[in-house]
Parts: structure tokens; C-alpha cells; sequence
């Protein structure tokens, strides 16, 4: 049986890599069945702020865990991280000794959080030679005091890879680091708080979740938010109304954010296309409150907001914002978030059956760009995969195409003759990328081309017509609408996205009637299918494995997606593992069968 995280952000979920150990700890939790260590291996802060409770300091460590997470592909910060572990045992051993330096330190973790903070807002930035001489100096005390080689080499290297950054602006920085995009704001920042009429609000607010009316704000609360809102500048310019409570916390809007507050997270705004999800979602009560701001991703391609169930939504301009949660989102932060492999998510949870105990034994999965992770309770694993490369999907539409060609009679001005349009070459031109949506981004699509001919009899004469044509097709799957499970049974189709046809030479017109009726008999859906309301053509039906009835919750077949390269992948459940490989085995049959004539 595979160990648990015990306690903290990711608490229940099963630990099956170093990683996962790792990351459950980071978290705030343990593997179940082993104790604690002290200091925990978590790039010394827990140490520090540990430390300083002892010794009455709150230490706030927020904004250096943030950009310790945003700009953790930097050297600078890989080898602060290393540096920080390394130095939580080595300052363990010497603080009995010398209780000044641990009030040191944590002066330090405090003033290293306050320079971290500007670097995620707009604030002005600088990292000056005194800062630079108290850390080093520090630095070398620690390493004095401890004697430890490898200890001493790291704070050098990080002692000569900072000096770098003295004087540097924020901006600047930010480059050096790898990039972060921020707010875009305009205007100047202000104390000026504009609260419209209730009525306004109320107007404002009409497609937002109720929220309870609140007569005594804590102050802490209201101060709080209000330097938010502040720090923020134009996007929290207006305010919509007052403060409310919300989830164990509290909550203002204005018209460019909603900033949240609670004790356990502090003040944290979600704003655009995050917030719109967030809201869709009920996202205070089924994601938690915000533990961060809207963020820049470390690749630069999108922004997100982590909250505090063991919650996420991510956006990026090519796929739409979209949520991750529970065993999934363990799994996918274990294996690089959206670096890893599977890349960003491209659809919110879906899930089998319907029953109240479905959160604890269902199935549930999200899609991601280049794939689908699948989790059971605390266990999660990348969906696996069967295929079917792009030459033989190319090579099986143009034999079903080809089959659809009819003798048609050609006008040749004196007299008419019977010919059959023919394919002459068929072949791939490419993948258009995901798009953005708001429920489910649009898949991807594979364009095709395909040139053909008409043969005209060589004693008249004439040159032979041509055809061209230039046609996109996505891939999904579908079922009727008005089932109350999971169907036991979906409809693998191809749907024409988007189609162009040039017929040249004589009677090009005829040309163009016989190719374009040949397109449309072929992703005629059949009359038995009314679901299929577009232009689609039926390649198989694919068993869920699904049990009918509203308490089922397991399933084999997930789901089908185009891939970058052009191929077609089927996915299966991959719990439990020896399972999971028979589900592929099958699928790579069924679908090797439906693509054998091509």
C-alpha cells in the first residue's frame, strides 16, 4: 500500500515517487508513518519562521515563498534553495550557542520577504550594496560557526551570484530571473475609495454567488484588504459595494478584482478570466479561498491563482482558464506543473456517476494539452495511451472519401459524358493549435489536402478537370445528452471543421458539385444518431466500461485527443496499474482494427 501525505496542503494523497515526498512536505505535510524531522528539508524557512514563534517574531514569509516558486528555474534561486536547506542544520547546531545570530536570521528571512514583495507587484525594486554586505556577512558568520565544507561552498556561490543584482531595478531583476508578467495597470495608486449605491452593486453583481451581508468587518480584515486594493492601483480604483463574508473569510469587489481576506491566507485579489472561473465554479467554497495574486507562470506563457483546497486555475491565451484540484493537481505539481509533461489544463474535472460518495471512490480526470491525468481517491496517474499515427488517419479518410465519389454526367458543350472523380494524392499540411473557450478550450484540429482529377477520354481532346481540396478535422467524442449516467457506450467522430474545394479545367462547375456531394455523404451523420448535429462522420463506437445505473463510479475509456504531432490518442483508466495496461492493450486493438483497411 502506497504511503499517504499526512496533513498540509496535499494531505491524502498517495506518495508514489521521491518527488511526491518531496512535495508533500513543501506542503506543510509528512509522509504517513514517519516522523517529522527537524529541521524539516524545506529550503529553511519553516525552520526560520519556526524559530521566530518561539521567540515571539511573527515572521511573514509569503512573498519569498512566491518568488522562490515563480522563479525557481533561475540559478540564483536553484542555488538559494540549496543553500537554505543546507543551512537549516548547520543553524540548529549553532543557535544554542549564539541565540543573537537566530535573532539575526530571522531579521534576515524578514528582510529578505520585504525585498521579494515588489518583484510581485509594480512596485520599485532595488536590491542595494548594504543589503548585499548584511547578507554576505551573515552568510560567512553562519559558516564560520559551522565548519561545514559543502555549507561554505554554496555561500559563496550564492554570495557571488547576488553581488550581480546590486543596483539592478526591478524590471531588470525580473529579466535576470526569467521573466514574470504583472498586473497591467494604469493610473496613479491612491487612498481614495469610491464605494457605489448599493443598487449599483446589486446590478453589478447579478450573475455573482449570494454573499452574506456584514456588519462587523474584523479590522484586521478591512486594513488588510484596503492595502491591497491600494498596492493594486487602477484595478481596484472602484469599489462595488462592502466588505462581506464569504467561507470563513471575507471578500470586496471592485470592478477590476475581487479581493479576498481570511486569517489562514491573508489578501489576495483574483481578477479577469481566473475570476470569472472562480465565480462559475463557486470557487469559495469548492477550491478554497486564494492563497496568492493572479501570477505570471515561469514559462511566461500563462497566470494563475492557487487556493487553499488543494486548488488551482490556470489561463493562458490558447486554452481558457480551467481549474485543478485534489489527487490530480498533486500529481500534476509532482511532475513539473506546466512544464511537465502534460502542459497546461484544457478542461475543468469530469467524473463518473453521480452519487454522493462518488467524491471519495469515483473516478475523475482532467485533460491537459498533451494528455489526461486520472486520479481515484488519493491516487493519480497520467492517463494511458493507445494510438494511431497520423499517416494511417490521413491514409483511412481518403479511402472513405474516395468511396463516396459518384459517376456524374459532364457538360462538354455538344455532348456530355459519365466520369468519376479520383484522388490523386492525399497528405497532411499541419496542426492547428488549441483554442481558447471557457468550459472545455476547442481541440486541436488536423488539416488535410488532397488533390484529385477527372479522366477524360484521351480521343477528345480536352484536358482532364482538377480538384483541390483544403479541409480541417477535430477529434472528440460524443453521446446523447439526455442520459442521467455515464454512457456505457460514445461515438468516436471526426468533424469538418472547415473546408475549402477549386475545381479548374472544363466543366469545373460540375467538378465542384460531384467533389462537394462527396464531402457531405461523407460526414453525413447517420439518421440514428440525431446527438450528431454537425458535420460529422462516425469513425467507431468505443465501450466506456461504465455500469448503468447513477452509483456507478469507475470507468475504462476516458477520452480521445488529437495530438501535436498529428497522431490519435485513445485514453484509458490507468488505476490499478495492472488494470490499466489491460485497458491499453484492448483500446491499441480495438482501435488498430478500426484503422486496419487504411
Amino acid at each position: 500500500m502506497n504511503q499517504q501525505c499526512d496533513g498540509g496542503v496535499f494531505n491524502g494523497n498517495d506518495l508514489t515517487t521521491d518527488r511526491d515526498i518531496q512535495l508533500c512536505v513543501e506542503g506543510g505535510g509528512r509522509p504517513d508513518g514517519v516522523e517529522p524531522q527537524q529541521p524539516a528539508a524545506t529550503c529553511g524557512v519553516p525552520f526560520i519562521v519556526a524559530f521566530g514563534q518561539e521567540t515571539g517574531r511573527d515572521v511573514p514569509v509569503g512573498s519569498l515563498s512566491n518568488v522562490s516558486r515563480l522563479f525557481r528555474e533561475a540559478s540564483e534561486v536553484a542555488v538559494l534553495r540549496c543553500l537554505s536547506s543546507a543551512a537549516a542544520p548547520n543553524i540548529a547546531g549553532i543557535l544554542p550557542e549564539n541565540p543573537e545570530l537566530g535573532a539575526r536570521m530571522v531579521d534576515a528571512v524578514d528582510r529578505l520577504n520585504a525585498l521579494a514583495e515588489p518583484l510581485l507587484s509594480d512596485r520599485e525594486f532595488s536590491y542595494s550594496a548594504e543589503d548585499h554586505e548584511f547578507f554576505s556577512g551573515l552568510a560567512r558568520e553562519v559558516v564560520e560557526g559551522s565548519r561545514d565544507e559543502e555549507f561554505s561552498a554554496l555561500a559563496e556561490q550564492a554570495i557571488e551570484l547576488s553581488a550581480g543584482l546590486v543596483g539592478m531595478s526591478g524590471p531588470e531583476t525580473i529579466e535576470r530571473l526569467g521573466g514574470l508578467p504583472h498586473l497591467d495597470v494604469t493610473g496613479d495608486q491612491t487612498s481614495l475609495d469610491v464605494v457605489l449605491p448599493d443598487w449599483v452593486t446589486e446590478t453589478l453583481d447579478a450573475d455573482r454567488p449570494p454573499l452574506l451581508p456584514v456588519t462587523d468587518v474584523p479590522a484586521a480584515a478591512r486594513r488588510a484588504i484596503d492595502e491591497k486594493a491600494k498596492s493594486l492601483g487602477a484595478v481596484a480604483f472602484i469599489a462595488l459595494g462592502r466588505m462581506r463574508r464569504v467561507a470563513g473569510g471575507y471578500v470586496r469587489r471592485y470592478h477590476g478584482c475581487d479581493i479576498y481576506w481570511s486569517e489562514s491566507t491573508g489578501a489576495h485579489e483574483v481578477h479577469g478570466e481566473i475570476r470569472r472561473k472562480y465565480d462559475a465554479l463557486e470557487g469559495p467554497r469548492a477550491l478554497g479561498l486564494p492563497t496568492t495574486d493572479e501570477t505570471g507562470t515561469p514559462d511566461g506563457r500563462g497566470r494563475f491563482n492557487h487556493f487553499h483546497k488543494n486548488a488551482s486555475i490556470y489561463w493562458t491565451p490558447t486554452t481558457g482558464p480551467f481549474s485543478v484540484a485534489g489527487a490530480v493537481r498533486f500529481r500534476w505539481a509532482s511532475e513539473g506543473w506546466e512544464t511537465g509533461p502534460v502542459g497546461y489544463p484544457v478542461t475543468d474535472e469530469r467524473s463518473v456517476g453521480t452519487s454522493t460518495s462518488d467524491a471519495d471512490r469515483g473516478v475523475r480526470w482532467r485533460r491537459f494539452e498533451n494528455g489526461i491525468i486520472c486520479g481515484k481517491g488519493g491516487a493519480a496517474q497520467q492517463a494511458l495511451a493507445a494510438t494511431v499515427g497520423r499517416d494511417r488517419i490521413v491514409a483511412e479518410f481518403s479511402r472513405r472519401l474516395n468511396a463516396q465519389m459518384r459517376e456524374r454526367d459532364i457538360d462538354l458543350g455538344p455532348f456530355s459524358i459519365t466520369v468519376r472523380p479520383g484522388l490523386n494524392n492525399v497528405f497532411p499540411l499541419g496542426v492547428d493549435d488549441w483554442r481558447p473557450d471557457f468550459w472545455s478550450a476547442r481541440p486541436r484540429i488536423l488539416r488535410i489536402g488532397i488533390n484529385g482529377f477527372v479522366g477524360i477520354p484521351a480521343a477528345l481532346l480536352v484536358p482532364d478537370p482538377t480538384f483541390h481540396i483544403r479541409m480541417g478535422l477535430s477529434f472528440s467524442c460524443r453521446w446523447p445528452t439526455d442520459l442521467f449516467s455515464h454512457p456505457q457506450t460514445v461515438t468516436l467522430v471526426a468533424t469538418l471543421e472547415d473546408l475549402r474545394i477549386v475545381a479548374e479545367g472544363v466543366s469545373s462547375g460540375n467538378v465542384f458539385e460531384a467533389v462537394n456531394g462527396a464531402i457531405a455523404a461523407a460526414f453525413r451523420p447517420p439518421s440514428d444518431r440525431p446527438y450528431l448535429t454537425d458535420a460529422s462522420m462516425v469513425l467507431a463506437d468505443i465501450p466506456t466500461g461504465a455500469v448503468d445505473g447513477p452509483d456507478d463510479a469507475d470507468i475504462d475509456f476516458l477520452d480521445v485527443m488529437l495530438m501535436a504531432d498529428g497522431s490519435l490518442s485513445v485514453f484509458v483508466n490507468p488505476l490499478p496499474p495492472v488494470a490499466g495496461r489491460l485497458r491499453r492493450y484492448f483500446a491499441q486493438k480495438k482501435i488498430d482494427t478500426m484503422f486496419a483497411d487504411s
